[in-house]
């Protein structure tokens, strides 16, 4: 489909995680959609590597591929990554919030939240 995930490196250049587009699992009430996605090593947060690999992810998303909306969750306990996700012009969509349908009635990581970024305000 001409995106995907892209490997992310540390300022060394060494593989700390990756970062990019996934199809909207079928089995989440968001689907169908494109999932903006990120995974890094511990050792390498909180310096900056998921902005800097993000907008650069998002730049062609919104320009080359002409997405309209990407949308990216997490667990309703993740603040940092949601901190992020408002960073990178995503903003917190409540109404689709909803339980993970991986993880049992109780579990701590069941409530997930919903960010989107549409590409008008990508553009402005």
């Amino acid at each position: 489909d001409g995106w995907g995930m892209w490997v992310v490196q540390d300022e060394a250049g060494v593989l700390v995680g990756a970062a990019g587009l996934q199809p909207v699992r079928a089995d989440l009430p968001l689907a169908p959609g494109i999932e903006a996605a990120w995974r890094l090593a511990p050792r390498a947060r909180g310096r900056g590597l998921v902005t800097q690999s993000m907008r650069a992810v998002l730049r062609d998303a919104f320009a080359r591929l002409e997405l309209d909306e990407i949308v990216t969750v997490t667990a309703s306990t993740n603040l940092r990554s949601q901190a992020g996700m408002t960073r990178l012009v995503f903003v917190r969509d409540a109404a689709r919030d909803f339980d993970h349908p991986a993880r049992p009635d109780g579990h701590e990581l069941r409530p997930h939240v919903v960010y989107a970024a549409a590409r008008a305000a990508w553009s402005a």
